[in-house]
């Protein structure tokens, strides 16, 4: 427990007033200074908010259009959130802006950084480098720049290009290399560059970067067809 954090919670819980509740968050000023704390309406609420995975968690929309999952750029203490989340991130890493955070970015036990800071941590860059994935979120998959990136000749499409000339079947040669590539287990998978045999379309969670153009084709032919690189 972080010091000091056990008379915090304590102080909270007692000088708590509905009254003092604004936007879904409890500002007030206790001993320790300035306090703002996140507010659901009923236990339940809370539970289920409690209960969110990290995936879940940065993509939710239940703030309307102040929630995580609608947009995909920086965010500083002057967001709604940001007198909540930016104590926390400064108490862990020391951190007071996104741009003293970004040696975190990389860390996969921060996705708070990654959720804050898309932007700065590379979420809407395909380029930018980053392995770890938690905390980014869908939508940075769709921005312009996103795509603008994988559209323009870069090193990334180099090499795919080359590898297209053995296709992606060898991915299925063993399982292990089928779910190391392709799964999206808090780092960004391969799907997008062998769609087809990551086996998009799906449904499973691990799937959440196949091509938007998958929706609509018909599922792979057993065999090796569809196996090839998508440029």
């Amino acid at each position: 427990m972080l010091p000091g954090i056990a008379s915090l919670v304590e102080d909270v819980v007692f000088n708590y007033d509905p009254a003092q509740v604004k936007d879904f968050m409890w500002r007030t000023t206790l001993a320790q200074g300035a306090v703002a704390v996140k507010h659901l309406p009923t236990v339940t609420e809370m539970q289920a908010w409690l209960d969110m995975t990290e995936r879940e968690a940065s993509e939710e929309t239940d703030f309307g259009s102040r929630s995580y999952g609608t947009f995909c750029d920086d965010r500083s203490r002057d967001f709604w959130e940001g007198d909540w989340l930016w104590p926390t991130i400064e108490t862990l890493t020391g951190a007071k802006d996104c741009a003293s955070a970004k040696p975190f970015c990389e860390r996969r036990d921060l996705p708070l950084i990654r959720m804050v800071c898309p932007e700065t941590c590379g979420c809407v860059d395909p380029l930018a480098g980053l392995y770890v994935d938690n905390g980014c979120r869908q939508l940075c998959l769709e921005t312009p720049a996103f795509q603008t990136a994988l559209a323009s000749e870069n090193e990334m499409m180099t090499f795919a290009r080359g590898g297209a000339e053995g296709n992606c079947s060898f991915l299925l040669s063993q399982e292990w290399i089928a779910r190391t590539f392709c799964q999206h287990r808090q780092t960004r998978p391969g799907t997008m560059i062998c769609p087809s045999a990551c086996g998009c379309p799906g449904t499973s969670g691990d799937l959440l970067w196949c091509p938007s153009s998958c929706l609509s084709d018909p599922p792979p032919a057993e065999g090796g067809a569809g196996f090839g690189f998508r440029l």
